[in-house]
Order: structure tokens, then C-alpha cells, then sequence
């Protein structure tokens, strides 16, 4: 399933680059900072439903991306990336740590040097492990791998000749963990979803 997956992202990103190439597109790297959060959503049927935010910590992004003009102002911009994702509560010494492999699919609206960007996001995960010293455990295991998400993207970047400077916000649509409470008879009561979010300040070199 893994391969899988990986080649249909491989054909789907080969596919824009044979587009791109044919309508003058640009193509070029970045790397990001991204300040990672996990917002859980819990409803039961007591309460009804409430959010809980975890901590923010910072894991770094590096990838590629294609710049696909469609018009005078708009534009596509799929991106080929690696990212790092946290799980860390506040009461705990440890975090879980995730590797991504996402692809970004970007509708651009470009003003003067300003461009704003709009798009889903796919993701794939690759790896989880349990960072702390003090523990036996090295990945968590409630989380499955090799599972796929679903994210919004929002941002704006600036370019200046080949360089580019962005803030992204993302959001993930689809939860990469959940579970339900259950009474003592097995009757649920209850459930919570996990979803990842982040806050992405990225420089960018355009290559061609």
C-alpha cells in the first residue's frame, strides 16, 4: 500500500512538471520552520463537544515546488515536501514525533510581488517515534502509520528577484488519530479526534 501510494503521488507530481514545463513554469526549493500543534475535538454525551490544544513546537520543512501559470494573475503550484509534525501535552516529559511526505496543491492569486494561496493538502505518513529519554517506548503505539490525511492550506508569500518569503497556515480536515469512550459494558459514550495544525514561515530560492 505504501508503494503504492508513493507512485501515484510520483506520477501526479511528473505529470504537473511535464505541464508546468510546456506553459514556462518556475521551479524551485524551500525550507520552513513549522510551528506545530495538535487541536483535539471531544464529544460526549454529557458535555457535548469541546476542543483541547497542545503544545507548540517547533520541527523544520525542506522540499520542492512548481510555480504552473494558468492566467495573467493565477496560477498552480503543486509541492513535493517533507515534514516534521509534534504530539506533546503539556503535562507530559516526552513527544511524539511524525515524518510526513505531502503534497500541497496550491491555487496562487498573485498582486504586484504579493501572491495569496489557497489549496488542499496531501499527506502521507512515513514514521512516528516517542522522543523522551525517560521512557521504555520508542514510537506511541496508538497511532497507525502509513496512513494517509487530508489539509487546508492558507498563505502568503513575497518574492523578491528568486527569493520568496511565506506564512502558511494548515489545517488537517481529517483527524490522523481517534477513539471512543465506552461505559464499563462496552456501550460508547463518547469520542475524540486528533488533528494536526501549523503555522509555516518558509524561504524559497527559485532555481529556473
Amino acid at each position: 500500500m505504501m508503494k503504492n501510494a508513493s507512485l501515484l503521488l510520483a506520477l501526479i507530481f511528473c505529470c504537473t512538471l511535464k505541464t508546468s514545463l510546456n506553459a514556462q513554469a518556475t521551479f524551485g526549493v524551500k525550507a520552513a520552520v513549522n510551528a506545530a500543534q495538535v487541536n483535539s475535538h471531544i464529544t460526549t454525551d454529557i458535555d457535548g463537544i469541546r476542543t483541547d490544544e497542545f503544545d507548540v513546537k517547533l520541527k523544520p520543512q525542506l522540499g520542492f515546488w512548481y510555480h504552473l501559470p494558468l492566467s495573467a494573475r493565477f496560477s498552480l503550484q503543486p509541492e513535493l515536501l517533507w515534514t516534521q509534525k509534534s504530539l506533546r501535552s503539556k503535562e507530559q516529559t516526552g513527544e511524539v514525533v511524525f515524518d510526513y511526505f505531502s503534497l500541497p496543491v496550491l491555487l496562487n492569486y498573485q498582486f504586484r510581488k504579493f501572491t495569496f494561496e489557497l489549496g488542499p493538502e496531501f499527506s502521507f505518513l512515513l514514521d512516528q517515534r516517542f522522543a523522551d529519554k525517560n521512557s521504555v517506548l520508542t514510537e506511541s503505539p496508538f497511532i497507525k502509520e502509513h496512513v494517509f490525511e487530508l489539509a487546508i492550506n492558507l498563505g502568503l508569500r513575497y518574492q523578491l528577484n528568486r527569493w520568496l518569503i511565506g506564512l502558511r497556515a494548515t489545517h488537517d480536515v481529517t483527524p490522523f488519530d481517534s477513539f471512543e469512550f465506552t461505559e464499563v459494558n462496552g456501550e460508547p459514550v463518547g469520542e475524540v479526534k486528533f488533528f494536526h495544525r501549523g503555522l509555516q514561515l518558509a524561504l524559497g530560492y527559485q532555481l529556473f
